[in-house]
């Protein structure tokens, strides 16, 4: 892969992070206005325990769905160290040193191929 390919592939991941991000925040906008409207619109400060039981559900499936999905979408662009199989995109300290170098910054695996 080159630096150019590499860098297309990491501005692509951040529109995708974006993009699910986005959905993810409607989604909970969505949840925070359906509880209010339950509880009969007087209940603003989450007491209910129907609200903190689906927001705790909400938040923590809402986490692990978002990490699932960005770690299969780098898989799918191949931003994946052939070595020891971590993700390049997550730390933007080891993002930029694959860039300046062409080094994974874990193991030290040639990444980019001038």
């Amino acid at each position: 892969m080159t630096k150019n390919e590499f860098i297309s592939k990491q501005a692509e991941w951040k529109r995708y992070r974006f993009k699910i991000g986005c959905i993810y925040g409607a989604g909970l906008g969505l949840f925070m206005l359906w509880s209010f409207l339950l509880s009969g619109m007087k209940d603003l400060h989450g007491t209910s325990p129907l609200f903190r039981v689906c927001g705790f559900i909400y938040f923590c499936g809402g986490v692990l769905l978002f990490l699932w999905l960005n770690v299969r979408r780098m898989k799918q662009l191949g931003a994946i160290c052939p070595n020891c199989k971590k993700p390049l995109f997550f730390n933007a300290i080891l993002t930029k040193n694959v860039i300046a170098t062409g080094k994974c910054g874990r193991c030290g695996e040639t990444i980019i191929n001038d």
